[in-house]
């Protein structure tokens, strides 16, 4: 994980996260904030990409929001991601799945209420916090 502003055309800073796909395993950075509704917008640009060479495994990168309770036990997510071959990530009735296709920068603007209409196993009245994490994933079967 490194920071920096290089790597936005952008003047403020980024975070760079990557995770080798030598071995199995991940870098992950989160961060949990308190919300007082869901009725709230979130806006943020990324650049996801996920590549694996090897034969029999995969890799997934993403930025995740997860829709925590009072307790933090996990309600559901939003996965904005890039995966390869055999990644198992998909969608559920807990998980909006958005797939990218490319590996340039994109800006994501979004209503978390409007959100959780895509993810039915979610009431938006039980959710308290929201967890964002920044996940590079490899696994080798």
């Amino acid at each position: 994980v490194t920071r920096n502003t290089g790597y936005d055309p952008d003047p403020d800073y980024e975070v760079y996260l990557y995770k080798s796909s030598g071995y199995t395993g991940y870098a992950r950075l989160t961060q949990t904030a308190a919300i007082p509704t869901c009725n709230l917008n979130i806006s943020f640009n990324a650049k996801v990409y996920a590549w694996d060479n090897y034969s029999g495994a995969w890799a997934g990168a993403e930025v995740r929001i997860e829709y925590l309770d009072d307790s933090n036990i996990s309600l559901g997510k939003t996965r904005i991601c890039q995966i390869s071959y055999d990644c198992p990530w998909a969608a559920a009735p807990d998980c909006h799945h958005i797939q990218v296709s490319d590996s340039m920068w994109h800006e994501y603007n979004f209503n978390l209420l409007d959100e959780l209409t895509n993810i039915p196993a979610v009431n938006p009245n039980d959710v308290a916090k929201i967890k964002i994490t920044l996940n590079a994933e490899v696994a080798h079967c």
